[in-house]
């Protein structure tokens, strides 16, 4: 085994597929790849949400691996995560031919048929039916956010215009502004308004994102009596206030639990706006980490399913309790759509 296919595989089992995807890339690319190089190499590029390349990818495996019940199971992995439930089960169906007795498996042929067909999913209500490994526990939770779910055309543009928003709004103060902050509130001290003003708005070209430089730009504009612009700058600095201060836990528990009840409410650009203030927070916290999991699942985004996979390996037992109440919550979302259906259709009649 050569050492870049032991790191790689260090790195996939870290779920950092960045670093797995180049190690097995120099794996796969010895002269006499490492058995299984291929499989894996094809495995991170799917982590990286490359589908078509890792199912090209996964073709390249020549050893023995081929003929194990892994590899049509890992085929039906990457076909399923590119949304091809009817072709991945083909591969569960194969991988079982080999192996019969293969849990996970099983499972995942399950889903894939309740793809189709929501009532499948009741097997998945009873506890013992629900396998312990996270490759499978993050998809069927990602698979029942996303259920019934359309994202709309132009998501993506949308995050990227939200998140840059955020990224400056949030972004470390370099510090040049403070020397004119402090010239400001001298000339303040003395009564010289106009120069006071002056020095402010110097302060606020250096650093934009200074709660304290608009703060004094709208009192400078005040003492000017420039009322309009002082309420403008004062509006600035509580926005900014509101937003560089999310880190205290009592802000990161209410930006989670909206980005929960958005997901299940299908807001999509609120989801997208929340999302992009905690990408930029950068809190590694469990609640935050899948209420972020959710949030990306909407999307059938890769993300989703990383995110969700590293909340099971951190507090497996909380996860498969929020599943629960996922799976719960859909299955009465589908009762209520036959329920809804049927009365429909007797009134037609």
């Amino acid at each position: 085994m050569s050492i870049a296919y032991y790191l790689g595989h260090w790195y996939y089992r870290k779920k950092d597929f960045k670093k797995a995807y180049q190690y097995f890339k120099k794996a796969a690319s010895k002269n006499r790849p490492t058995s299984g190089a291929y499989l894996y190499y094809a495995l991170s590029m799917n982590g990286l949400g490359k589908r078509e390349e890792a199912l090209s990818t996964i073709e390249k495996e020549n050893s023995s691996f081929r003929e194990s019940s892994l590899y049509p199971f890992f085929r039906g992995l990457i076909l399923f995560d590119q949304g091809k439930p009817d072709l991945a089960l083909e591969e569960f169906q194969k991988s079982l031919e080999i192996n019969r007795e293969n849990r996970l498996v099983r499972c995942f042929a399950k889903l894939a048929k309740g793809m189709d067909n929501p009532e499948e999913l009741r097997f998945f209500q009873k506890k013992k039916n629900l396998p312990p490994h996270g490759t499978f526990l993050a998809r069927l939770y990602a698979y029942l956010v996303s259920l019934s779910t359309t994202p709309f055309n132009s998501w993506k543009e949308y995050f990227q215009k939200w998140n840059q928003f955020y990224h400056e709004l949030l972004k470390p103060l370099s510090g040049e502004g403070e020397s004119f902050l402090g010239k400001s509130d001298s000339l303040l001290i003395d009564r010289k308004y106009p120069e006071a003003l002056e020095m402010a708005k110097k302060a606020v070209s250096k650093e934009p994102q200074s709660m304290e430089g608009h703060l004094y730009l709208a009192y400078c504009y005040f003492k000017n009596h420039h009322f309009s612009e002082a309420k403008r700058h004062l509006l600035k600095q509580k926005q900014l206030w509101f937003y560089r201060n999310r880190k205290d836990p009592e802000s990161l528990i209410a930006l989670s639990l909206d980005l929960f009840i958005q997901v299940r409410l299908n807001q999509q650009k609120g989801v997208l706006r929340t999302l992009s203030i905690l990408e930029n927070l950068d809190e590694d916290d469990w609640e935050i980490n899948l209420a972020k999991g959710e949030g990306w699942s909407l999307f059938q985004d890769p993300k989703g399913v990383i995110l969700l996979e590293r909340a099971y390996d951190e507090d497996p037992e909380e996860f498969v309790h929020r599943l629960e109440d996922w799976i719960s919550f859909r299955l009465k979302r589908e009762e209520v759509k036959e329920k809804q259906s049927f009365s429909s259709d007797e009134k037609e009649t």
